[in-house]
């Protein structure tokens, strides 16, 4: 409708839209009534602002009682934490104590265990490549003073 004849209609007491009366009622709720969704554009509507004050309770003061016993409470919880830890701790060194004593324990016992022949410098200087690499050099006085440890004992070995 062209802005002259609006403004005629207006003037005469006529509604600008030619609608029939059931929809002009619809039109005029929608007036009214705030619009819900999104815009065209996809942007939703604003909402009442408020202070965030009134929207976020205030927490009461704690009495000095009452700090002290949440104080007393953390404390604690502290104290059992540092203690767990140390515990666990403590197991991690016990346990790495004990394969360190079974590493020296099983090394003693395949030395114990091995058959020795003493072979002169001027055999090993004559044998072939291969040969020399099956061959293990070590400290008899060792291997003897492992052997004297386990008679002492009075365990059974063989030699």
């Amino acid at each position: 409708m062209p802005a002259r004849k609006k403004a005629a209609a207006q003037s005469q007491g006529e509604d600008p839209l030619d609608l029939p009366e059931s929809l002009k009622a619809a039109v005029q709720l929608d007036r009214i009534e705030p619009l819900d969704g999104k815009k065209v554009c996809g942007k939703g509507w604003k909402d009442n602002k408020q202070r965030w004050s009134s929207t976020h309770a205030s927490r009461a003061r704690q009495t000095l009682e009452e700090k002290s016993k949440a104080k007393r409470e953390l404390d604690e919880i502290k104290s059992l934490e540092k203690q767990l830890i140390e515990e666990r701790k403590s197991e991690k060194r016990a346990k790495r104590q004990r394969e360190e004593e079974n590493k020296k324990r099983k090394e003693l016992n395949e030395m114990r265990s091995q058959t020795v022949q003493i072979i002169s410098s001027a055999k090993v200087k004559k044998m072939t490549k291969k040969q020399r690499r099956d061959v293990k050099m070590m400290d008899i006085v060792a291997l003897q003073e492992a052997k004297a440890r386990s008679r002492v004992r009075g365990k059974m070995t063989s030699f």
